[in-house]
């Protein structure tokens, strides 16, 4: 019977998947993106069997981890679009100095957030976290390399 649970709910969410990658075409950035967000809820929500109470305490959690790392990529991707020719080996050995210290910042945030995580799921939950997150991930490349967006390819 558990099996055939799962089933259903794997079936649902990779419909809804489904759903998702051929609507994000016409849809507005704002509404692909909160798409987007509803599909990986709804993924992490299944694939980590969820309790409402866990998630509950866990999305609050899970969100602000995922701002502040979103915050610290968009800053490492600055550094990487600067164009070294520009800068004397000063400017660049202090760039560099900065990634080193966001990434120990990134790390030291994951630990914090290993703890968090810990507070409100299972060991067997947060591993299985991560490996919905790179599950996720690659969902979404795959379906934006077979579904581009019409308003990303028309800028190529």
């Amino acid at each position: 019977m558990k099996a055939i649970h799962r089933f259903l709910k794997s079936g649902a969410l990779v419909g809804c998947l489904m759903l998702c990658a051929f609507t994000l075409q016409a849809q507005s950035r704002a509404e692909r993106s909160e798409r987007l967000e509803q599909a990986k809820i709804a993924h992490f929500t299944n694939r980590l069997a969820l309790s409402s109470e866990q998630a509950q305490r866990f999305w609050p959690i899970y969100n602000e981890f995922s701002d502040k790392r979103r915050a610290n990529h968009r800053q490492m991707r600055r550094f990487h679009a600067t164009e070294l020719d520009s800068l004397s080996d000063q400017q660049i050995t202090q760039q560099l100095q900065a990634m080193m210290k966001m990434r120990e910042a990134e790390v030291q945030m994951e630990k914090e957030y290993l703890a968090k995580f810990m507070e409100v799921l299972s060991p067997r939950q947060v591993a299985q976290l991560y490996e919905a997150e790179r599950e996720f991930a690659r969902m979404v490349m795959r379906r934006l390399k077979d579904h581009p967006p019409r308003d990303e390819m028309s800028h190529r």
